[in-house]
Parts: structure tokens; C-alpha cells; sequence
């Protein structure tokens, strides 16, 4: 049940933002703030009561699990930066501003298309 909740969350989350009524764009960052928490809980649901019998990691295992995380989320948030500077005004040939980009799509009617 907890995995249908996460995965519908998740599908509002990536819903486009056309879906969303102007004004409540913050429901997809409440929904998305929902399936990481709906995801935390399943973990600490599942995990099992008793400690297994395994062997600890190296310390250079540790060391490489935490150096790809930390990698991970630096790159994560890079691409955010990249994502959201290249979305300056008048990206598209100064024809189309960010906020242009919301809404119902509108084809030009230049002779763009056939």
C-alpha cells in the first residue's frame, strides 16, 4: 500500500505544469515532499528487527559508498543550476520567455510547421 502511495505521489510530481491551476504549483513539491517521506517510512518498515550476521564493510568500501553519494548529490544539484540558468528569458531565439513556457501550448503560426 505504502509503494502505490509513493508511486502516485511521485506521478503528481512529474505531472507538467500545464496540470497544475495557476496559483498551485506548490502541490508538486507537497507531493514530492510526501513520497520521500512515504518512502522513509516504508524503509524503516521493512528493515529487518534483528541484526543480520554480515560482515562490516572495508574502509575503503565506506569510503567509496560515501565519495558516490556525495558525488551524486553535488552532481544532482549542478544540473539543477545548469537547468534553471539556462531558462533565462528569451531562450528560444528571444522569441519565448519562461514565461511563456506555462500553460496550454500554443503552435506558432509563422509557417513553422506545415
Amino acid at each position: 500500500m505504502l509503494t502505490g502511495l509513493v508511486a502516485v505521489a511521485s506521478l503528481i510530481t512529474m505531472a507538467p505544469a500545464a496540470l497544475y491551476p495557476k496559483g498551485l504549483f506548490w502541490l508538486r513539491y507537497l507531493a514530492l515532499g510526501a513520497a520521500v517521506l512515504l518512502s522513509l517510512l516504508h524503509w524503516l518498515l521493512s528493515r529487518p528487527r534483528a541484526r543480520t550476521r554480515t560482515p562490516d564493510l572495508r574502509r575503503s568500501s565506506q569510503v567509496t559508498l560515501a565519495v558516490t553519494g556525495a558525488s551524486a548529490l553535488l552532481l544532482f544539484l549542478l544540473m539543477g543550476v545548469i537547468r534553471t540558468t539556462a531558462r533565462s528569458d528569451y531562450t528560444i531565439y528571444g522569441v519565448m520567455k519562461e514565461s511563456d513556457s506555462y500553460g496550454i501550448f500554443q503552435s506558432p503560426s509563422k509557417g513553422f510547421y506545415p
